[in-house]
């Protein structure tokens, strides 16, 4: 889908999912998020907005979904070290 469409396309139709009750949804959605950050070139990503809808999942009460959060934070910081994560 992502060559079809932009990554970033399918990247907003699955963020709100990460407000889902179900902690294996979460986590599938931020893995996703890095996938598609690991594939494609940075230029193509709102990653502010990124940042933003995955930050809530540092303070997850489940394990896994906190830890796939912050592995996501530290595959931005990769992408584009000089994002600014705050506002």
């Amino acid at each position: 889908m992502m060559k079809v469409a932009t990554p970033q396309i399918v990247i907003d139709v699955l963020l709100p999912e990460l407000e889902s009750r179900n902690p294996r949804m979460r986590e599938d959605v931020v893995n996703f998020v890095i996938f598609a950050l690991l594939t494609f070139p940075s230029q193509e990503f709102n990653l502010s907005e990124i940042c933003a809808c995955v930050t809530p999942c540092l303070l997850d009460t489940k394990r896994r979904v906190r830890q796939a959060g912050l592995e996501c934070m530290a595959t931005i910081h990769q992408v584009r070290p000089t994002i600014i994560f705050y506002e």
